[in-house]
């Protein structure tokens, strides 16, 4: 009997990292998917969570 292993492959963008947080970012300067506002001193912050959990 022949045993047949799974194909995987793997693949890499090394620019994923860079290209998400940039759009993420076009998003929150549009205000858009925030789903965060932080207030310092009357100053409005819009953040998307998911940004301020990995911190």
């Amino acid at each position: 009997m022949t045993v047949v292993s799974p194909c995987t492959q793997n693949l890499m963008d090394s620019a994923h990292p860079h290209t998400v947080l940039s759009k993420l970012n076009e998003q929150r300067s549009q205000g858009l998917f925030c789903d965060v506002t932080i207030v310092v001193e009357d100053v409005k912050f819009r953040a998307h969570k998911n940004i301020l959990a990995a911190c």
